[in-house]
């Protein structure tokens, strides 16, 4: 599976760098992210919970600013005396909004985004989760092809399993890096 996750990023990547965009929000550009996001909790699921997570992500510009992609989590939760990792996979669709007055030249550019997301996993072996959501945020560009993100993610969970189901709501805060290749 990592083998496949692997060589599905490098096979997108070199898409993308043969797509010619000109421009990093232009339709045939890719962005490839990944972010660290800290989380505050609340409902019956998240009494007394911590959670880190990472978050790598691929996706496609299909029209100027808008992109679809998947997206990948991978978590830390501890909870009193009980600690697990949880994993999530899923498609994103989002929006960057362009500020910038030469398109050719971004680096110092600021772009506001949204993204929605719905993803699917699990937690080792016990539970099912579903969660669906979004974010917003904004990249401010270091270079013309790479941005540092900070973001603030809203997301309703659904854990099930062993007979029993919690639900809660999820508020992250993160910091991460985007790579637009165009």
């Amino acid at each position: 599976m990592k083998k496949a996750i692997q060589a599905a990023i490098i096979i997108l990547s070199l898409a993308a760098v043969a797509s010619a965009a000109e421009k990093p929000l232009e339709p045939g550009s890719m962005i490839l992210d990944g972010a660290a996001f800290f989380a505050s909790q609340t409902g019956d699921a998240y009494s007394d919970l911590t959670q880190v997570s990472i978050s790598p992500a691929v996706a496609r510009f299909v029209s100027s600013g808008t992109f679809l992609g998947a997206q990948f989590q991978l978590s830390w939760v501890s909870r009193g005396s009980y600690d697990r990792t949880e994993y999530l996979f899923g498609p994103i669709i989002g929006h960057y909004f362009s500020n910038s007055k030469d398109e050719n030249d971004v680096k110092g550019d600021t772009y506001p985004f949204i993204k929605g997301l719905f993803s699917f996993g699990g937690i080792e072996s016990d539970y099912t989760v579903i969660q669906f959501g979004g974010s917003t945020g904004v990249t401010y560009m270091l270079s013309s092809s790479v941005g540092l993100d900070f973001s603030a993610n809203l997301s309703y969970d659904i854990w099930s399993g062993s007979g029993d189901s919690e639900t809660g709501i999820t508020i992250l805060a993160g910091i991460g890096f985007t790579s637009f290749l165009y």
